[in-house]
């Protein structure tokens, strides 16, 4: 039980702060949650998920990543969170044809 307490309290201080909603941070509800509502599986999927290590294990093919009706999608995608993130905004020609 210690040992999933001290499992637990080492992955919230190692998750990563979510910049667009500073307000609203996952690691939060995890030291919201009582040691009875984990269970050492929960807490394993927590470690593998705040290592990366699924993305390793199971990669996206590049067929999802791109797909065939709108390759650039998740590049545009992740470009407009990046900019967000940093407080950049878009141009107005860019908001009214709803691109980055």
């Amino acid at each position: 039980m210690a040992t999933r307490i001290k499992s637990l309290q080492h992955i919230v201080k190692s998750w990563p702060t979510d910049p667009l909603r500073p307000n609203i941070q996952f690691r939060n509800y995890l030291l919201s949650l009582d040691e009875s509502s984990m269970s050492s599986n929960s807490v394993q999927a927590l470690r593998l998920l705040a290592e990366g290590s699924l993305q390793k294990k199971y990669p996206l093919s590049e067929r999802t990543l791109k797909p065939a009706s709108m390759p650039e999608y998740y590049n545009r995608l992740l470009e407009g969170r990046m900019k967000s993130a940093r407080g950049e905004g878009r141009s107005w020609s860019k908001r009214f044809f709803g691109r980055w």
